[in-house]
């Protein structure tokens, strides 16, 4: 991809990433959101239906006569079609950019923990200049609103995703005193049952949408419902 767009000397627009945290509009930063008011161009990834969650926390901060581009990406596990998309969009802001447009990205949570802005960062980077401001991440919010503290004293901490194998599980249930697990609802039935299995099921809450009206709490995770739940969910196992 990289090579189809060619390094310029001439002035050009700033990419920025930004971090719009997780979910409740009011934890967006100061610095993103005069970044975001002052920008020509307002990206964000939306899903096919046209939703963009991303969009919707910054919504108060897009100013009539602001351009906006969605990146609609499908809910697929197959890369193929969702790598091409990105490689349309980082053309398109390639242009923007080189008209000395501004260009924001706006992105849940923090822009380079499993941020979808890291994929057009790698395909720009070369040609522009590239800016990014960080958010509040999910499990940090998490943290806050089931007040469980992450980590004291000498504690290790390690960061998972809910597709990880059930031999990673394992080993991080063993070896770490927290175990943060993102993206958890697809694979909570699972999950769930590796954190029994391992003795650790009072360390273990599981959440909802931090920090959002629909947040929920489950700190007995037997208590789960059958099923899986919704992306915007993680397990905090953490050592009491």
């Amino acid at each position: 991809m990289t090579d189809q767009l060619t390094v310029q000397n001439t002035p050009s627009g700033t990419f920025t990433g930004i971090g719009v945290g997780p979910g409740d509009p009011e934890l967006l930063t100061l610095k993103a959101a005069r970044l975001i008011e002052s920008a020509d161009i307002i990206a964000y990834p939306s899903t096919t239906r046209k939703e963009s969650t991303a969009r919707a926390i910054a919504q108060k901060h897009i100013l009539p006569g602001q351009g906006e581009f969605p990146v609609r990406l499908p809910m697929s596990n197959d890369r193929t079609e969702t790598e091409i998309i990105y490689d349309q969009a980082a053309l398109s802001i390639d242009q923007f950019l080189r008209q000395g447009q501004n260009v924001v990205f706006l992105c849940l949570g923090d822009p380079m923990l499993y941020g979808s802005f890291i994929y057009l960062y790698q395909r720009l980077k070369q040609q522009h200049k590239i800016d990014i401001v960080p958010g509040i991440n999910a499990f940090s919010a998490a943290s806050a609103v089931s007040q469980v503290p992450l980590t004291i004293l000498e504690q290790s901490m390690i960061l998972l995703a809910g597709y990880s194998s059930d031999e990673l599980l394992n080993t991080a249930l063993a070896q770490h005193d927290s175990i943060i697990i993102l993206k958890a609802g697809q694979h909570r039935q699972r999950i769930t049952a590796l954190i029994k299995k391992s003795g650790r099921l009072n360390d273990a809450v599981y959440i909802e949408h931090a920090s959002k009206p629909e947040q929920k709490i489950y700190r007995n995770i037997n208590a789960l419902p059958d099923g899986p739940g919704t992306y915007f969910s993680l397990f905090l196992v953490t050592k009491r």
